[in-house]
């Protein structure tokens, strides 16, 4: 009998040091870099491909391997739109592989990563603010622009405007937008029709949709939206109204004009808060930071095929002090 439960104690120990070593070994396999070189490995997560998320993601990945010292390997990984089963799969494959960091461009693709991995240090690009709270392993880069200023300068480059149409998705990101961008248009004597889409597929019977009216077609930084910037910009040569975006890419792709910030700044800036993250910084002690440097892009081929005046956009950039990029190809 004494020897059996010398037995059992015995067996007992060796389950609890054998217990304690593996959560060690657990713990420890989790601090530690994913590459086989001990580089910390940063996930990139893109909702959707399209020329904006391109440069953002140029501008990160430039800008943090250079504050590394080339010391750093990437995961980018393109959800091609689907927010169901893509963009899930793809943030649990970033948890499986155990990314140092991730970061999700986007405010509904950061939301997803912050509800699935929370336990992940986080850097979100493009994203509205609001979603990273103090609860979050997060910050990130806020580039959205006053709807008040993007009123006014809908007022006043196209002349003597009376009503433009808007089409989104409907998004918990998008609506809040359309209704302070209403709010500041009834305000200035301007009508606002919206039209909704919820696929590509829709953006085409969405160009049947606008108003004979309406004398401006605008778009917000909607992936889904943006990404058929082509049919627009077509729609817009064809009723000769402009098209007015809010982000870089859709105006070289074929927008006449939108008041922005640089696609690339916005991952530049993303860098310098990774690089300290990675450098042993908690993220929850990284505000979120607001770009505030706004530019005025201008396709040229576009408005003249879109019949808006270069001259009074030039005229706002100038009476506002923003800086005049040409997107044309030629």
């Amino acid at each position: 009998e004494h020897f059996s439960i010398n037995k059992k104690l015995f067996f007992a120990v060796i389950v609890c040091v054998t217990f304690a070593l593996f959560t060690k070994f657990i713990l420890l396999s989790k601090k530690q870099p994913q590459s086989a070189d001990g580089v910390p490995v940063i996930g990139v997560i893109i909702p959707l491909t399209h020329p904006s998320l391109q440069k953002i993601v140029r501008g990160f990945c430039t800008e943090l391997k250079k504050r590394l010292n080339g010391s750093c390997e990437f995961l980018v990984r393109d959800a091609h739109g689907d927010q169901h089963i893509q963009q899930p799969a793809i943030i649990d494959e970033m948890k499986y592989k155990k990314v140092d960091l991730v970061v999700p461009i986007g405010t509904l693709c950061t939301q997803m990563t912050l509800q699935k991995a929370p336990e992940i240090p986080t850097v979100a690009l493009a994203a509205s603010p609001g979603v990273i709270t103090k609860s979050n392993l997060a910050t990130g880069i806020h580039d959205e622009i006053d709807a008040k200023i993007t009123c006014q300068f809908i007022q006043q480059i196209v002349p003597n405007i009376s009503k433009f149409s808007v089409i989104a998705t409907q998004s918990e990101k998008t609506l809040p937008e359309l209704e302070e961008l209403r709010h500041h248009a009834l305000n200035a004597g301007i009508a606002m029709q919206t039209i909704f889409v919820q696929t590509p597929s829709d953006i085409y019977l969405a160009t049947h949709s606008v108003n004979t009216d309406s004398q401006a077609i605008f778009i917000l930084k909607d992936h889904m939206v943006v990404s058929s910037i082509a049919t627009l910009a077509q729609l817009g040569k064809d009723r000769r109204i402009p098209v007015i975006a809010s982000d870089e890419g859709s105006v070289a792709s074929g927008a006449s004009c939108a008041l922005g910030v640089e696609e690339e700044s916005i991952g530049k800036t993303g860098a310098e808060c990774a690089a300290l993250i990675l450098q042993g910084t908690s993220p929850q002690d990284i505000p979120v930071k607001p770009l505030t440097n706004l530019t005025v892009f201008i396709n040229k081929n576009a408005c003249k095929q879109q019949h808006l005046p270069i001259q009074a956009i030039e005229t706002f950039a100038k009476n506002n002090a923003y800086r005049v990029i040409n997107t044309s190809k030629d």
